[in-house]
């Protein structure tokens, strides 16, 4: 296993599709608070609430408060660190822009006749 500060991902143990739990291979800079002003670069992060305390969950919902949840939750792998991928859904450039296509004008206008 590596030193705490590195970067790199593949001398953890890595669920399927690159998922590990926190805090992995990380150590947030100095004066950042993890999961709430610092992520892992080129990773993101999914709150797993089901592995914390009841009165964590009551600290992550609660304003203020929850800074501090984020960063135990950190520190006890309560939140899953996901890979960045480029090459994911919809960012392979085939599916074409969704644009609303306006019908054509009309070149004619006809009222009903009248009695019909």
């Amino acid at each position: 296993m590596r030193v705490r500060g590195a970067t790199e991902c593949d001398t953890y143990p890595v669920a399927e599709g690159g998922i590990m739990h926190s805090p992995g291979v990380w150590q947030a800079p100095s004066g950042a608070r993890p999961a709430w002003n610092w992520v892992p670069p080129d990773h993101g992060l999914t709150a797993r609430l089901d592995r914390v305390p009841p009165w964590v969950r009551v600290w992550f919902r609660t304003p203020f408060v929850d800074r501090f949840a984020y960063t135990w939750m950190w520190d006890h792998g309560g939140w899953d660190i996901v890979p960045h991928h480029e090459n994911g859904p919809g960012s392979t450039g085939d599916k074409a822009p969704l644009v609303p296509h306006p019908s054509p004008p009309r070149t004619r206008l006809e009222r009903p006749a009248e009695g019909a």
